[in-house]
């Protein structure tokens, strides 16, 4: 199925990373990297990338370091007059399952560590030729998911990280996959969304859902329907058994209700509502059964970082570092401090903290998601 919009230009996507690659690809020792690692806390300590290239464990506690690993990196020609070994360039979150840290780096490497004794494994998903990893993998029934920019959704045993199969889209894939039942679902820069089957990697729908813009937000699974969020702005609810369109949002051309500008972060969905953070610095309320709009909230500021729950609330933080909390009910929002950092890495969330991590400024916020109190920072090394 296709909906028919405006088609956009992803030159100005991928310049975001390429130029990323320009400045840190040849980058000597002791020179920041580059990266939007989001932070996933679990077992007593917060995960994630830092700009340096390095897996880091902090204490969830307090902030301090517990260890941190340096990541392989390249050690090929990046094609533009660069040579040899590279710290790592992490955009994908890390994924914790049980004793297990996954995650991808620029390189197309897949990572395993186990956060007790700290031995790994890895591999690369196309060999010599592999591509970028760029979003988070995905963990269910045993199975590693992770996205490449090759174009292809890879599955490994989770526990080995032994090849199973893989299936390819039209385009680079930024998108973290999702999991529901014996599906999983991958959205590409080929504005297409696809459901596969876990085990095997062959199609369950009749044909993928095509929109008109490439998705780099992460489809979510809510209730039996997967909600996507695309650069063309607009929100699309499909049937996760069938792939066919409930609603979209807004609906029709030349609706008066439409974002301005690009839906990057991921949908968050909660008590049969969906929050939607757009770069035109408005939060968007939708019913989840309809579509329909309930409300706006103007941030004043684009939101790049997928915002969280955090108890009762959805914690929001602006590219400028605004950090807000907004009741899931009425949707009044409240202003719970200014880190006056860039932000644009997705937000964590753990037992009512929010962890944000600042990847311009290289340092960790832990925040009260109801108070807003600054309960610790650390800067990465």
């Amino acid at each position: 199925m296709r909906i028919k919009k405006k088609s956009l230009k992803l030159a100005a996507i991928t310049a975001l990373i390429a130029v990323g690659v320009v400045i840190t690809g040849c980058a000597g020792v002791g020179t920041a990297q580059a990266g939007w690692s989001g932070v996933i806390a679990g077992s007593g300590s917060v995960y994630l990338g830092s700009a340096g290239g390095k897996l880091v464990a902090l204490n969830v506690e307090n902030g301090f370091y517990q260890w941190q690993e340096n990541l392989e990196g390249s050690t090929t020609s990046t094609g533009l007059g660069c040579a040899g070994a590279t710290p790592a360039i992490i955009y994908a979150t890390p994924v914790l399952s049980g004793d297990t840290l996954y995650v991808g780096d620029y390189s197309g490497r897949l990572y395993a560590y186990n956060v007790n004794d700290r031995q790994s494994k890895s591999v690369l998903l196309n060999g010599a030729g592999s591509k970028s990893i760029i979003g988070s993998p995905l963990v269910h029934d045993g199975t590693i998911f992770t996205g490449s920019t090759d174009g292809s959704l890879y599955a490994f045993d989770a526990a080995s990280l032994t090849f199973k199969w893989k299936h390819d889209t039209g385009g680079e894939i930024w998108a973290a996959p999702a999991a529901w039942q014996d599906s999983v679902f991958v959205a590409s820069f080929d504005k297409k969304v696809y459901s596969l089957n876990s085990q095997t990697g062959q199609p369950n729908w009749d044909a993928p859902f095509e929109c008109d813009g490439p998705i780099i937000a992460s489809p979510v699974v809510y209730g039996d329907m997967v909600i996507v969020a695309s650069l063309d702005r607009h929100v699309y609810a499909l049937d996760a058994l069938t792939g066919e369109l409930i609603w979209a949002f807004p609906a029709g051309e030349g609706n008066e209700q439409s974002p301005s500008r690009w839906l990057w972060a991921t949908p968050v969905a909660e008590n049969g509502t969906l929050f939607v953070a757009g770069m035109d610095g408005l939060i968007y309320v939708l019913n989840s059964a309809s579509g329909q709009l309930a409300g706006t909230i103007d941030l004043e500021a684009p939101v790049a970082a997928t915002p969280v729950i955090a108890g009762s609330r959805l914690v929001v933080v602006t590219d400028t570092g605004r950090i807000y909390s907004i009741d899931t009910t009425s949707f009044q929002k409240v202003e719970l401090r200014n880190l006056d950092a860039a932000v644009t890495a997705p937000l964590g969330a753990n037992n009512g903290t929010v962890y944000i991590h600042s990847v311009k400024e290289s340092a960790v916020y832990a925040v009260n998601g109801e108070t807003g109190a600054l309960l610790w920072s650390t800067t990465l090394e």
